[in-house]
C-alpha cells in the first residue's frame, strides 16, 4: 500500500550547502517540478489505495456476487502502478530533512498528521477505526525524520549515525508502519547520499527489495524522478499534499460502505 503526500521543504529559500537533492538527475526547463512530481505520486497512491478498497474488499470481498474475472487484472494494475508511489515521497521527506530551517515545526508536522491520518487508515484499509497491526505512512516518515535528525547532531561520529539509523529502521519494524523498516532506511539513504553518483542506485535497490513481490516495480519510480528540476512548483499549495491523505482515504471509506453495503 502506499503513502502520503510529504511537502518537499519548509522555506522557499535554498542554502548555500550545495545543490539540490537530486543533483544527479536531469535539469532543465523541460523537467518536471516538485509539484507535478507530487500529484503523479498522490494519482498512483490513489490509484493503489482504490484497488486495496474498492475493488479488494468491495468488488472482490463479496460485494458483487459474481464478480468477473476482469476485477482481478484491474486490482492487479492499480496495486502494480501504486509501488511508484512510495519511492517518490520518500524522495520529498528526504529533501524536507535538508532544507527546512524549522525543523522541530517539521517533524511536528508529520507527528501531527501521521495521528489524524490513523483512524481513516485503519476504516479504510482494515475496515475498524483501530488497527494495530499496521500504523499509516506518516508514521514511517516521521521515524525516518527522527532519524535524520539524530544523524545531523551526531554527524562527526560515524557510530552514532549509524545507531540512529539502525534505531530507526528497528522502530519502523516494532512499531509495525506501512513499508516498515525498509521503507525508513530508504528515506534515510537517499538523505545520506544526496551528492552521492550512488544515490539513484541505492534508491533503486531498495525500491527494487521493497517490491520484489511486485518484480521490483517501485524502481520505476526513478524514472520521473530523473526529469526533477529542482522547482517547486506552484499548484496546489503547501498543505494540499498533507490534507489529501487522511482525506481521500475517508472518502474511499465511506465509498465502500455506500457502494458495497
Amino acid at each position: 500500500m502506499n503513502t502520503v503526500p510529504i511537502q518537499s521543504y519548509s522555506s522557499g529559500k535554498r542554502g548555500r550547502g550545495g545543490l539540490s537533492f537530486a543533483r544527479g538527475f536531469r535539469r532543465g526547463r523541460g523537467g518536471i517540478s516538485g509539484s507535478e512530481l507530487k500529484l503523479l505520486a498522490v494519482i498512483l497512491m490513489t490509484l493503489d489505495h482504490i484497488g486495496l478498497t474498492l475493488v479488494e474488499q468491495g468488488a472482490l470481498g463479496g460485494g458483487l456476487q459474481t464478480a468477473p474475472a476482469v476485477w482481478w487484472y484491474v486490482d492487479l494494475l492499480l496495486q502494480g502502478l501504486g509501488r511508484l508511489a512510495f519511492p517518490i515521497f520518500a524522495f520529498f521527506v528526504a529533501e524536507g530533512a535538508f532544507y527546512t530551517r524549522h525543523k522541530k515545526e517539521y517533524g511536528l508536522r508529520l507527528l501531527i498528521f501521521a495521528l489524524i491520518s490513523e483512524i481513516p487508515f485503519d476504516l479504510a484499509i482494515f475496515g475498524q477505526p483501530v488497527y494495530l497491526g499496521c500504523q499509516n505512512v506518516m508514521f514511517t516518515f516521521l521515524l525516518a525524520y527522527i532519524s535524520i535528525l539524530g544523524i545531523q547532531k551526531n554527524a562527526r561520529r560515524p557510530v552514532l549515525k549509524v545507531l540512529c539509523g539502525v534505531a530507526g529502521c528497528a522502530a519502523g519494524a516494532v512499531f509495525q508502519t506501512d513499508y516498515g523498516a525498509v521503507g525508513v532506511l530508504m528515506v534515510i539513504l537517499l538523505y545520506l547520499l544526496k551528492g552521492s553518483s550512488f544515490r539513484t542506485l541505492a534508491g533503486v535497490i531498495v525500491a527494487g527489495l521493497d517490491s520484489i513481490g511486485w518484480f521490483g516495480l517501485a524502481a520505476l519510480a526513478f524514472v520521473p524522478l530523473h526529469f526533477y528540476h529542482e522547482e517547486r512548483g506552484r499548484f496546489p499549495g503547501k498543505y494540499f499534499f498533507y490534507y489529501y491523505y487522511p482525506a481521500h482515504l475517508l472518502v474511499l471509506f465511506l465509498l465502500l460502505r455506500i457502494i458495497f453495503r
